[in-house]
Protein backbone atom coordinates (compact mmCIF):
# COMPACT_ATOMS: atom_id res chain seq x y z
CA UNK A 1 0.00 0.00 0.00
CA UNK A 2 2.86 2.30 0.59
CA UNK A 3 4.66 1.37 -2.64
CA UNK A 4 1.47 2.42 -4.52
CA UNK A 5 1.33 6.03 -2.71
CA UNK A 6 4.92 6.85 -3.08
CA UNK A 7 4.62 6.31 -7.22
CA UNK A 8 1.73 8.40 -7.39
CA UNK A 9 2.99 10.92 -5.31
CA UNK A 10 6.36 10.75 -7.59
CA UNK A 11 4.33 11.18 -10.79
CA UNK A 12 2.33 13.98 -8.78
CA UNK A 13 5.39 15.82 -8.37
CA UNK A 14 6.42 15.18 -12.11
CA UNK A 15 2.94 16.48 -13.38
CA UNK A 16 3.49 19.47 -11.30
CA UNK A 17 6.98 20.33 -12.13
CA UNK A 18 5.45 19.74 -15.98
CA UNK A 19 2.56 21.83 -15.32
CA UNK A 20 5.13 24.24 -13.98
CA UNK A 21 7.20 24.54 -17.35
CA UNK A 22 10.13 22.55 -16.29
CA UNK A 23 11.84 19.22 -16.57
CA UNK A 24 11.67 16.46 -14.65
CA UNK A 25 16.59 16.10 -13.89
CA UNK A 26 15.67 12.82 -15.90
CA UNK A 27 14.84 14.90 -19.31
CA UNK A 28 16.37 17.74 -19.12
CA UNK A 29 18.59 18.01 -22.43
CA UNK A 30 20.78 20.62 -21.22
CA UNK A 31 22.81 18.85 -18.69
CA UNK A 32 25.48 17.21 -19.61
CA UNK A 33 25.87 14.17 -21.82
CA UNK A 34 28.17 11.58 -23.37
CA UNK A 35 27.40 9.38 -25.88
CA UNK A 36 28.08 5.75 -26.58
CA UNK A 37 28.31 4.25 -29.83
CA UNK A 38 25.89 1.56 -29.56
CA UNK A 39 25.69 -0.64 -32.70
CA UNK A 40 26.57 -0.63 -36.17
CA UNK A 41 30.34 -0.43 -36.41
CA UNK A 42 32.97 -2.62 -37.58
CA UNK A 43 30.28 -3.74 -40.54
CA UNK A 44 31.36 -5.38 -43.59
CA UNK A 45 29.58 -4.60 -47.00
CA UNK A 46 29.11 -3.91 -50.77
CA UNK A 47 30.85 -0.85 -51.75
CA UNK A 48 28.58 1.64 -52.68
CA UNK A 49 25.87 -0.66 -50.89
CA UNK A 50 23.83 -0.06 -47.70
CA UNK A 51 25.21 -1.85 -44.71
CA UNK A 52 22.78 -4.12 -43.07
CA UNK A 53 22.34 -2.58 -39.97
CA UNK A 54 21.73 0.78 -38.94
CA UNK A 55 24.50 3.38 -37.39
CA UNK A 56 23.04 3.74 -33.89
CA UNK A 57 23.77 6.09 -31.24
CA UNK A 58 22.99 6.90 -27.55
CA UNK A 59 22.91 10.06 -25.61
CA UNK A 60 23.29 9.42 -21.75
CA UNK A 61 24.23 11.89 -18.21
CA UNK A 62 26.46 10.94 -16.07
CA UNK A 63 24.51 8.28 -13.90
CA UNK A 64 23.20 6.56 -17.16
CA UNK A 65 19.94 7.77 -17.81
CA UNK A 66 19.22 8.94 -21.81
CA UNK A 67 19.03 12.01 -22.73
CA UNK A 68 16.22 12.93 -25.37
CA UNK A 69 16.74 16.02 -27.86
CA UNK A 70 19.70 16.21 -28.21
CA UNK A 71 20.99 16.76 -32.05
CA UNK A 72 23.77 13.82 -33.30
CA UNK A 73 25.45 14.26 -36.51
CA UNK A 74 26.53 11.45 -38.17
CA UNK A 75 28.99 12.33 -40.97
CA UNK A 76 30.92 10.54 -43.55
CA UNK A 77 34.87 11.40 -43.04
CA UNK A 78 36.22 8.68 -45.25
CA UNK A 79 35.37 6.59 -48.40
CA UNK A 80 32.72 9.14 -50.25
CA UNK A 81 29.79 7.06 -49.11
CA UNK A 82 26.54 9.00 -47.95
CA UNK A 83 24.07 8.83 -44.66
CA UNK A 84 20.60 8.43 -45.38
CA UNK A 85 19.65 11.14 -43.28
CA UNK A 86 23.01 12.60 -41.48
CA UNK A 87 21.66 12.05 -37.84
CA UNK A 88 18.71 13.13 -35.66
CA UNK A 89 17.63 14.18 -32.50
CA UNK A 90 17.84 11.52 -29.74
CA UNK A 91 14.00 10.04 -28.81
CA UNK A 92 12.78 9.43 -25.27
CA UNK A 93 15.86 6.36 -24.76
CA UNK A 94 18.30 9.07 -25.65
CA UNK A 95 18.53 6.96 -29.25
CA UNK A 96 19.75 8.05 -32.59
CA UNK A 97 19.64 5.98 -35.72
CA UNK A 98 20.70 6.42 -39.26
CA UNK A 99 21.37 4.19 -42.29
CA UNK A 100 24.98 4.15 -44.10
CA UNK A 101 25.59 3.88 -47.70
CA UNK A 102 29.39 2.86 -48.55
CA UNK A 103 31.84 4.56 -50.80
CA UNK A 104 32.00 2.63 -54.41
CA UNK A 105 35.83 1.97 -54.03
CA UNK A 106 36.35 -1.71 -52.31
CA UNK A 107 39.25 -1.51 -49.65
CA UNK A 108 38.84 2.38 -49.51
CA UNK A 109 38.82 3.14 -46.28
CA UNK A 110 35.10 4.29 -44.62
CA UNK A 111 34.56 6.19 -41.83
CA UNK A 112 31.58 7.74 -39.84
CA UNK A 113 32.16 10.85 -37.03
CA UNK A 114 29.19 10.82 -34.50
CA UNK A 115 29.06 15.09 -33.92
CA UNK A 116 27.21 17.06 -31.63
CA UNK A 117 27.22 20.73 -30.37
CA UNK A 118 27.31 21.23 -26.46
CA UNK A 119 24.29 22.85 -25.86
CA UNK A 120 25.83 24.31 -22.53
CA UNK A 121 29.39 25.41 -23.51
CA UNK A 122 29.13 25.45 -27.21
CA UNK A 123 31.66 23.31 -27.68
CA UNK A 124 31.88 21.23 -30.44
CA UNK A 125 32.20 17.10 -30.01
CA UNK A 126 33.23 14.37 -31.78
CA UNK A 127 32.39 11.34 -29.76
CA UNK A 128 32.74 8.27 -31.94
CA UNK A 129 33.84 7.08 -35.14
CA UNK A 130 32.22 4.25 -37.07
CA UNK A 131 33.87 2.19 -38.92
CA UNK A 132 33.04 -0.28 -41.95
CA UNK A 133 34.95 -2.58 -44.75
CA UNK A 134 33.88 -2.33 -48.64
CA UNK A 135 34.04 -5.12 -50.53
CA UNK A 136 33.31 -6.01 -54.27
CA UNK A 137 29.75 -6.46 -54.55
CA UNK A 138 28.12 -9.16 -57.06
CA UNK A 139 30.06 -9.61 -60.29
CA UNK A 140 28.07 -8.11 -63.01
CA UNK A 141 31.05 -7.14 -65.82
CA UNK A 142 34.31 -7.47 -66.97
CA UNK A 143 37.69 -5.67 -67.95
CA UNK A 144 40.30 -7.08 -70.36
CA UNK A 145 43.25 -7.64 -68.27
CA UNK A 146 46.75 -9.02 -68.68
CA UNK A 147 47.66 -8.28 -71.80
CA UNK A 148 50.96 -10.09 -72.95
CA UNK A 149 50.89 -9.88 -76.64
CA UNK A 150 49.24 -7.54 -79.18
CA UNK A 151 49.53 -4.69 -76.71
CA UNK A 152 49.27 -1.09 -76.72
CA UNK A 153 52.33 0.76 -74.30
CA UNK A 154 49.70 1.04 -72.48
CA UNK A 155 48.97 -2.59 -71.57
CA UNK A 156 45.48 -2.38 -73.85
CA UNK A 157 44.84 -5.26 -76.45
CA UNK A 158 45.55 -3.70 -79.37
CA UNK A 159 43.55 -5.71 -82.63
CA UNK A 160 45.26 -8.35 -84.41
CA UNK A 161 45.65 -9.11 -87.74
CA UNK A 162 45.58 -12.86 -88.45
CA UNK A 163 44.28 -15.80 -90.76
CA UNK A 164 40.93 -17.26 -91.57
CA UNK A 165 40.41 -19.85 -89.42
CA UNK A 166 43.52 -20.02 -87.17
CA UNK A 167 43.97 -19.52 -83.60
CA UNK A 168 45.03 -16.34 -82.60
CA UNK A 169 48.96 -16.59 -80.95
CA UNK A 170 48.12 -15.32 -77.41
CA UNK A 171 44.87 -15.75 -74.95
CA UNK A 172 42.89 -13.26 -74.01
CA UNK A 173 42.45 -12.60 -70.31
CA UNK A 174 39.72 -10.74 -68.33
CA UNK A 175 38.68 -10.19 -64.52
CA UNK A 176 35.52 -9.90 -63.71
CA UNK A 177 34.39 -6.82 -61.80
CA UNK A 178 31.23 -5.39 -60.20
CA UNK A 179 29.16 -2.43 -61.07
CA UNK A 180 31.25 0.16 -60.00
CA UNK A 181 34.63 -1.52 -61.42
CA UNK A 182 36.12 -3.10 -58.34
CA UNK A 183 37.65 -6.61 -59.47
CA UNK A 184 35.91 -9.47 -57.42
CA UNK A 185 38.44 -11.95 -56.71
CA UNK A 186 36.66 -14.68 -56.17
CA UNK A 187 37.15 -18.48 -57.92
CA UNK A 188 34.10 -20.47 -60.14
CA UNK A 189 32.56 -17.39 -62.06
CA UNK A 190 31.09 -17.97 -65.04
CA UNK A 191 32.25 -16.30 -67.75
CA UNK A 192 30.52 -16.56 -71.44
CA UNK A 193 32.87 -15.76 -74.39
CA UNK A 194 30.77 -14.93 -77.83
CA UNK A 195 32.49 -14.56 -81.37
CA UNK A 196 31.13 -13.11 -84.14
CA UNK A 197 30.67 -14.67 -87.30
CA UNK A 198 31.25 -18.46 -87.11
CA UNK A 199 34.67 -18.03 -84.87
CA UNK A 200 35.00 -20.51 -82.25
CA UNK A 201 37.04 -21.63 -79.05
CA UNK A 202 38.45 -24.05 -76.89
CA UNK A 203 35.51 -23.46 -74.35
CA UNK A 204 32.95 -20.92 -75.12
CA UNK A 205 32.01 -20.82 -70.73
CA UNK A 206 34.91 -20.48 -68.36
CA UNK A 207 35.49 -20.14 -64.54
CA UNK A 208 37.42 -17.40 -63.05
CA UNK A 209 40.39 -18.30 -60.41
CA UNK A 210 41.13 -16.85 -57.08
CA UNK A 211 41.91 -13.32 -58.51
CA UNK A 212 38.45 -12.89 -60.48
CA UNK A 213 40.60 -13.61 -63.53
CA UNK A 214 39.74 -16.06 -66.51
CA UNK A 215 40.79 -16.18 -70.23
CA UNK A 216 39.99 -18.15 -73.65
CA UNK A 217 42.15 -19.02 -76.81
CA UNK A 218 40.45 -17.44 -79.79
CA UNK A 219 39.86 -19.06 -83.59
CA UNK A 220 38.96 -16.55 -86.02
CA UNK A 221 35.94 -17.18 -88.41
CA UNK A 222 36.33 -18.33 -91.88
CA UNK A 223 34.71 -15.38 -93.00
CA UNK A 224 37.53 -12.52 -94.21
CA UNK A 225 37.46 -9.58 -92.73
CA UNK A 226 36.52 -7.63 -89.08
CA UNK A 227 36.06 -10.07 -85.84
CA UNK A 228 35.20 -9.29 -82.57
CA UNK A 229 34.71 -10.84 -79.48
CA UNK A 230 32.13 -10.25 -76.64
CA UNK A 231 32.68 -10.76 -72.79
CA UNK A 232 30.09 -11.32 -70.19
CA UNK A 233 29.47 -12.41 -67.00
CA UNK A 234 26.63 -15.22 -66.45
CA UNK A 235 23.47 -13.71 -65.22
CA UNK A 236 25.18 -9.89 -65.62
CA UNK A 237 25.56 -7.02 -67.87
CA UNK A 238 24.55 -7.64 -71.69
CA UNK A 239 27.47 -8.93 -73.58
CA UNK A 240 30.46 -6.11 -74.36
CA UNK A 241 32.89 -6.39 -77.68
CA UNK A 242 36.22 -6.56 -75.70
CA UNK A 243 38.30 -7.44 -78.41
CA UNK A 244 38.55 -6.88 -82.02
CA UNK A 245 40.91 -8.19 -85.20
CA UNK A 246 40.99 -8.65 -88.86
CA UNK A 247 41.33 -11.88 -90.50
CA UNK A 248 42.85 -12.20 -93.86
CA UNK A 249 42.26 -14.91 -96.10
CA UNK A 250 44.56 -18.10 -96.00
CA UNK A 251 46.96 -19.20 -99.02
CA UNK A 252 45.00 -19.70 -102.38
CA UNK A 253 44.25 -23.44 -102.61
CA UNK A 254 42.11 -23.18 -106.16
CA UNK A 255 42.23 -20.30 -108.78
CA UNK A 256 40.45 -19.77 -111.97
CA UNK A 257 40.66 -17.71 -115.02
CA UNK A 258 37.22 -16.33 -116.24
CA UNK A 259 37.52 -18.06 -119.09
CA UNK A 260 39.21 -21.19 -120.89
CA UNK A 261 39.90 -19.20 -124.38
CA UNK A 262 40.11 -15.70 -125.54
CA UNK A 263 39.66 -14.45 -129.04
CA UNK A 264 41.27 -10.99 -131.01
CA UNK A 265 39.81 -10.29 -134.15
CA UNK A 266 42.22 -7.46 -134.72
CA UNK A 267 45.36 -6.49 -133.52
CA UNK A 268 46.32 -3.60 -131.01
CA UNK A 269 43.14 -4.25 -129.29
CA UNK A 270 42.90 -4.26 -125.51
CA UNK A 271 40.52 -6.22 -123.18
CA UNK A 272 39.99 -7.03 -119.64
CA UNK A 273 40.95 -10.23 -118.25
CA UNK A 274 40.01 -11.34 -114.53
CA UNK A 275 41.09 -14.27 -112.24
CA UNK A 276 39.58 -15.24 -109.05
CA UNK A 277 41.59 -17.02 -106.37
CA UNK A 278 39.98 -18.31 -103.23
CA UNK A 279 41.75 -19.91 -100.23
CA UNK A 280 39.87 -23.28 -98.47
CA UNK A 281 37.05 -20.99 -97.28
CA UNK A 282 36.11 -19.37 -100.16
CA UNK A 283 37.51 -15.91 -99.18
CA UNK A 284 39.44 -14.33 -102.62
CA UNK A 285 42.89 -14.02 -102.21
CA UNK A 286 45.52 -11.62 -103.84
CA UNK A 287 47.63 -11.01 -105.28
CA UNK A 288 47.12 -12.69 -108.60
CA UNK A 289 49.67 -12.73 -111.43
CA UNK A 290 49.63 -13.04 -114.93
CA UNK A 291 52.00 -14.52 -117.23
CA UNK A 292 52.34 -14.44 -121.17
CA UNK A 293 53.48 -17.06 -123.29
CA UNK A 294 55.00 -14.74 -125.84
CA UNK A 295 55.25 -10.85 -124.33
CA UNK A 296 55.78 -9.86 -128.40
CA UNK A 297 52.31 -10.68 -128.86
CA UNK A 298 50.54 -10.73 -126.32
CA UNK A 299 51.16 -7.65 -123.71
CA UNK A 300 50.24 -7.36 -120.18
CA UNK A 301 49.33 -4.15 -118.40
CA UNK A 302 51.13 -3.48 -115.07
CA UNK A 303 53.58 -6.89 -115.67
CA UNK A 304 50.42 -9.14 -114.73
CA UNK A 305 50.40 -8.15 -111.15
CA UNK A 306 46.49 -7.57 -110.20
CA UNK A 307 43.04 -8.39 -111.76
CA UNK A 308 41.92 -7.73 -114.26
CA UNK A 309 44.58 -7.48 -116.08
CA UNK A 310 44.60 -5.91 -119.55
CA UNK A 311 45.82 -7.97 -122.84
CA UNK A 312 46.98 -6.15 -125.80
CA UNK A 313 47.19 -8.01 -128.84
CA UNK A 314 49.98 -7.87 -131.25
CA UNK A 315 50.51 -10.73 -133.49
CA UNK A 316 48.71 -12.98 -134.94
CA UNK A 317 48.68 -16.85 -133.73
CA UNK A 318 47.78 -18.59 -130.59
CA UNK A 319 49.33 -18.32 -127.07
CA UNK A 320 49.12 -18.65 -123.47
CA UNK A 321 47.93 -16.65 -120.06
CA UNK A 322 48.54 -17.88 -117.05
CA UNK A 323 47.23 -16.86 -113.51
CA UNK A 324 49.03 -17.42 -110.65
CA UNK A 325 48.37 -17.27 -106.89
CA UNK A 326 50.66 -18.63 -104.37
CA UNK A 327 51.22 -22.49 -105.55
CA UNK A 328 48.22 -22.49 -107.44
CA UNK A 329 47.56 -21.76 -111.30
CA UNK A 330 45.51 -21.70 -114.46
CA UNK A 331 45.49 -21.52 -117.90
CA UNK A 332 44.05 -19.75 -120.47
CA UNK A 333 44.21 -20.21 -124.39
CA UNK A 334 44.82 -17.04 -126.54
CA UNK A 335 44.28 -17.06 -130.26
CA UNK A 336 45.02 -13.86 -132.05
CA UNK A 337 43.52 -13.88 -135.99
CA UNK A 338 42.63 -10.85 -137.66
CA UNK A 339 39.37 -11.30 -139.24
CA UNK A 340 39.07 -8.25 -142.53
CA UNK A 341 36.12 -6.06 -142.65
CA UNK A 342 37.47 -4.14 -145.30
CA UNK A 343 39.21 -4.26 -148.47
CA UNK A 344 41.08 -1.58 -150.21
CA UNK A 345 43.31 -1.31 -153.25
CA UNK A 346 46.58 0.35 -153.22
CA UNK A 347 47.37 3.56 -155.62
CA UNK A 348 49.35 1.28 -157.55
CA UNK A 349 46.57 -0.75 -158.80
CA UNK A 350 47.49 -1.78 -162.70
CA UNK A 351 44.92 -0.13 -164.17
CA UNK A 352 45.89 -0.99 -167.62
CA UNK A 353 47.83 -4.72 -169.28
CA UNK A 354 48.76 -6.01 -172.26
CA UNK A 355 46.92 -9.11 -173.72
CA UNK A 356 48.76 -11.78 -172.40
CA UNK A 357 50.29 -9.75 -169.89
CA UNK A 358 49.95 -11.76 -166.39
CA UNK A 359 49.76 -9.59 -162.85
CA UNK A 360 50.20 -11.15 -159.01
CA UNK A 361 47.47 -9.35 -156.84
CA UNK A 362 49.58 -11.50 -154.40
CA UNK A 363 52.80 -9.90 -154.38
CA UNK A 364 55.45 -9.85 -150.99
CA UNK A 365 54.41 -7.12 -149.00
CA UNK A 366 54.26 -3.95 -149.09
CA UNK A 367 53.56 -4.46 -152.77
CA UNK A 368 49.95 -5.92 -152.39
CA UNK A 369 47.57 -4.58 -154.77
CA UNK A 370 44.91 -5.45 -152.46
CA UNK A 371 44.91 -4.23 -148.48
CA UNK A 372 42.38 -6.39 -145.91
CA UNK A 373 42.52 -4.71 -142.67
CA UNK A 374 40.72 -5.27 -139.32
CA UNK A 375 38.19 -3.26 -137.13
CA UNK A 376 40.80 -1.53 -135.68
CA UNK A 377 42.60 -0.63 -139.26
CA UNK A 378 45.64 -2.72 -139.02
CA UNK A 379 46.41 -4.48 -142.23
CA UNK A 380 46.08 -8.21 -142.43
CA UNK A 381 49.57 -9.22 -143.35
CA UNK A 382 49.82 -12.48 -145.46
CA UNK A 383 45.74 -12.77 -145.71
CA UNK A 384 44.37 -15.82 -147.21
CA UNK A 385 42.05 -14.79 -149.29
CA UNK A 386 38.80 -17.00 -149.94
CA UNK A 387 38.48 -16.69 -153.30
CA UNK A 388 39.17 -14.48 -156.46
CA UNK A 389 37.06 -13.69 -159.56
CA UNK A 390 36.64 -11.18 -162.56
CA UNK A 391 33.85 -9.41 -163.70
CA UNK A 392 34.53 -10.13 -166.94
CA UNK A 393 36.27 -13.46 -167.80
CA UNK A 394 36.42 -12.89 -171.49
CA UNK A 395 38.89 -10.12 -171.07
CA UNK A 396 41.04 -11.50 -167.83
CA UNK A 397 40.96 -14.11 -165.88
CA UNK A 398 42.26 -15.01 -162.23
CA UNK A 399 43.49 -17.43 -160.65
CA UNK A 400 42.84 -19.45 -157.15
CA UNK A 401 45.94 -17.66 -155.69
CA UNK A 402 44.90 -14.18 -157.04
CA UNK A 403 47.34 -14.85 -160.43
CA UNK A 404 45.44 -12.00 -163.03
CA UNK A 405 45.83 -12.98 -166.66
CA UNK A 406 44.72 -10.15 -169.88
CA UNK A 407 43.20 -12.74 -172.69
CA UNK A 408 41.08 -9.77 -174.64
CA UNK A 409 41.19 -6.14 -175.12
CA UNK A 410 38.14 -4.73 -172.97
CA UNK A 411 37.51 -3.35 -169.62
CA UNK A 412 37.77 -6.05 -166.56
CA UNK A 413 37.62 -5.35 -162.60
CA UNK A 414 38.84 -8.19 -160.11
CA UNK A 415 37.07 -9.04 -157.13
CA UNK A 416 38.66 -10.70 -154.07
CA UNK A 417 36.83 -12.34 -151.45
CA UNK A 418 37.93 -12.89 -147.63
CA UNK A 419 36.53 -13.20 -144.46
CA UNK A 420 33.04 -13.20 -146.16
CA UNK A 421 33.34 -10.15 -147.73
CA UNK A 422 34.34 -8.80 -150.88
CA UNK A 423 35.45 -5.46 -153.41
CA UNK A 424 35.59 -4.36 -156.93
CA UNK A 425 39.09 -3.54 -157.80
CA UNK A 426 39.45 -0.40 -160.35
CA UNK A 427 38.87 -0.78 -163.70
CA UNK A 428 41.61 -2.35 -165.84
CA UNK A 429 42.06 -1.88 -169.70
CA UNK A 430 43.68 -4.42 -171.29
CA UNK A 431 44.87 -3.65 -174.54
CA UNK A 432 45.89 -5.48 -177.90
Amino acid sequence: MFTRRATFLTLAVVLAACADGRQPVGLDPNRPARFVIVSGDGQTGDAGGDLAQPLTVRAVDANGNPVPNRQIALRVVAGGGSMYVGGGVSDVNGIVKDYWTLGTVAGDSQRVEARSVDPVSGNREVFGVFTAHAVAGAPVRVDPVNCRDFCSPTGQYLPYTGTVGRVVPAPFYVQVKDRFGNPVRRAGIAVKWTPSGDGTMFRTTTYTDSLGITGVRWYYGTVAGPQTLGVQVVGGEPSRTLFTGTANPGPAVNVDIETDSIHFTALNVNRSVSALATDQYGNVVSPVIFTSSNYSALTLSNNGYGTPTTLQSKQNGTFFIVATAGSVADTAVVVIRQVATSITFRTSFPTSMKVGQVVNMNDSPPDNYVIPRDSNNVIIQNPAFTSWSTTNPTVATISASGVLTAHAAGTVRVVPSIDGISADSPTITVSP
